[in-house]
């Protein structure tokens, strides 16, 4: 029985040892510590860079070197060339989407802290992606704290989408001198942003407009715009639905 109960013992040390970290890890933009395999939520713009700031503390007793690696679990593709991309930058170095570990580690003092910069490039249009960070002791590979950056989470989508009801199609659509679509809002609600950009991902219209509970058709303003392919985002408080469609004059 003895036997047994030291057996026990010593696998829960084990256990205990593996999990231990000596990292703590901030979201800057809420001020909160984040924990250990933590899932973080953020949407993006299409065409835009997604921006995520962190601060990395060594809770240890003594100077810590660490790296910081990256796994891209999925990443937001519209066609082959027109993809989302992910990127970091940790301490004071910056790294291109194809540097996935940090070359050298970073030496972080007791109780001192470095800044922990993530990105995502987003594709004309914004979709799904998920990113997986991990920071390491470079001595000590159990010393270890992951988290996850889910951009544009279907859940999160499908739990904020209570503005709107549903967004039609533009219409007509190839499309000449006019267009619209129609918006159905659950509430009154103001600020809401239409935005147009081309294919190149660059904006060539935006405006602000007011919704009202129910049935709301929207004119676009295309007259002054070319032959092309264009996206119009339609943007609330804690929503964004993209609508593709063609101008052809």
């Amino acid at each position: 029985m003895k036997k047994h109960l030291l057996s026990i013992s010593i696998v829960l040390v084990a256990f205990i040892a593996k999990a231990q970290t000596s990292i703590t890890v901030t979201d800057n933009s809420t001020s909160a510590v984040i924990s250990n395999s933590a899932t973080i939520y953020a949407t993006t713009t299409g065409s835009a860079a997604e921006e995520k700031d962190f601060t990395v503390k060594n809770t240890s007793g003594g100077t810590i070197s660490y790296h910081v690696s990256r796994t891209d679990i999925v990443l937001n593709k519209i066609s082959s060339s027109d993809s989302a991309v992910a990127r970091f930058c940790f301490g004071t170095a910056c790294f291109v989407p194809t540097t996935t570990i940090t070359p050298t580690p970073v030496a972080i003092a007791s109780n001192a802290t470095q800044s922990l910069k993530t990105y995502l490039d987003e594709a004309t249009i914004s979709g799904l992606s998920k990113v997986k960070y991990q920071i390491f002791n470079a001595s000590n590979v159990n010393d270890i704290f992951t988290f996850t950056i889910f951009y544009n989470s279907p859940l999160k989508v499908k739990e904020n989408a209570d503005i709107l009801e549903s967004v039609s199609d533009v219409f007509p659509n190839p499309s000449t001198n006019k267009a619209q679509l129609i918006i159905n809002s659950n509430v009154n609600t103001s600020n809401v942003i239409i935005t147009i950009t081309n294919a190149l991902g660059s904006t060539v219209s935006t405006k602000t407009i007011d919704l009202y509970n129910g049935k709301n058709a929207i004119l676009l303003d295309i007259e002054n715009l070319n032959t092309g392919i264009y996206f119009a985002a339609i943007s609330t408080s804690n929503n964004k639905i993209v609508k593709k469609f063609t101008i052809n004059k």
